[in-house]
C-alpha cells in the first residue's frame, strides 16, 4: 500500500481578513474620491467668488474713479450671487454707495 499523496490544485480562495481588508480599502478610497470631488467642487466655486469680485472692483473702478478702502472689504465679503448683484447695479446706480447697498 503506498502512502496517500494530497496534490492540491490553485484555487480562488482568499485568505481570512483578506475580503475585509479589500472592502475596507474599497470604501476608505470612495471616501478619498469624494473628499477629493468636494476639494475640487469649493476650490471652483471659491474661484469664481475671487474672479467675480476683481471684476466687480474694476468695474466700480471705471465708473466712479479711485476706490475707498471699504469696498475691497465688502466685497472679499461678498457672495457670488451678491456680487453678481453689484455687477449688474454698477450699470444704472447713481453713486458707489447705491452699487454697495445691502
Amino acid at each position: 500500500m503506498s502512502p496517500a499523496v494530497l496534490q492540491t490544485q490553485p484555487c480562488d480562495a482568499v485568505p481570512f481578513g483578506t475580503t475585509k481588508l479589500t472592502r475596507g480599502h474599497e470604501i476608505m478610497s470612495t471616501i478619498a474620491d469624494e473628499w477629493v470631488r468636494e476639494g475640487l467642487r469649493e476650490g471652483l466655486s471659491e474661484g469664481r467668488r475671487e474672479e467675480a469680485a476683481a471684476l466687480v472692483k474694476r468695474l466700480l473702478a471705471s465708473r466712479f474713479g479711485d476706490l475707498p478702502e471699504w469696498v475691497d472689504a465688502r466685497l472679499q465679503a461678498a457672495t457670488l450671487d451678491r456680487l453678481e448683484d453689484y455687477a449688474v447695479r454698477v450699470l444704472d446706480a447713481a453713486t458707489l454707495e447705491a452699487v454697495l447697498a445691502e
